[in-house]
């Protein structure tokens, strides 16, 4: 269950720092921009990369 919750809202983390990120960029604050989207990108791949190794077991 714990697991769960956290890929789940690594996932959630992700998605949410991408629509940061593009906010920022979308403000013309293209470096704030670029480092949201990079954060959202990480956070995405941790949470997909622990569900896919989850549903492998």
């Amino acid at each position: 269950m714990t697991r769960t919750a956290s890929t789940t809202t690594m996932c959630v983390l992700g998605v949410g720092w991408l629509l940061l990120g593009a906010w920022s960029l979308s403000t013309g604050d293209s470096l704030v921009g670029v480092g949201f989207c990079a954060l959202g990108i990480t956070c995405f791949g941790v949470g997909f990369t622990r569900r896919r190794r989850r549903d492998e077991r």
